[in-house]
């Protein structure tokens, strides 16, 4: 659970108040991995690419029985605020597949309080997110944006069952 000072008047950004979540990591040999990472050697041999490496090493080490669950996911982003959960599991060939069931609430109101002066690629990409979604009644009676989110094998990706034919590479 990280939390951030709210402080009005402040410039929009766009960082989130908080952020929490849960997560389980099952059959991954994390100590291996955070033993290589930890020597200096995998830093200086990987430079800016290191993180993208040590994200290769931690799906490509995993057995196929290996998860990674997220429950209890949140973002509070006033006014909005994200929920998710899902399990991402190592398909063998390299790539990540799984499942993710995400919800914001106050996606609305969060994109009608972006001041003018934003930034508009800011705002067109709050408003993609918001037509990806999928309006749902909220349980406060504000309308919320469900996605269901795929990671198939290949690398493909679908969002409430469109494919964003985007591969992975």
């Amino acid at each position: 659970d990280i939390g951030a000072p709210h402080v009005p008047g402040t410039p929009f950004h766009f960082l989130p108040e908080r952020v929490a979540a849960e997560v389980e990591v099952l059959g991954f040999p994390l100590k291996r991995l955070f033993a290589e990472m930890g020597d200096e050697r995998f830093w200086r041999a990987h430079g800016e690419d290191a993180l993208v490496e040590a994200g290769r090493r931690f799906w490509s080490r995993a057995g196929r029985d290996s998860e990674f669950r997220i429950s209890g996911f949140k973002v509070g982003l006033p006014p909005a605020e994200a929920n998710a959960h899902g399990t991402l599991r190592p398909d063998g060939a390299g790539w990540v597949v799984g499942e993710f069931r995400v919800r914001i609430t106050g996606l609305d109101e969060y994109l009608a309080a972006l001041p003018k002066s934003e930034s508009p690629a800011a705002i067109m990409a709050v408003a993609l997110l918001k037509g990806l979604g999928r309006p749902v009644a909220g349980k406060d009676g504000r309308v919320a944006y469900a996605y269901d989110i795929d990671l198939s094998p290949g690398g493909l990706i679908s969002v409430n069952g469109m494919p964003l034919d985007l591969p992975a590479e």
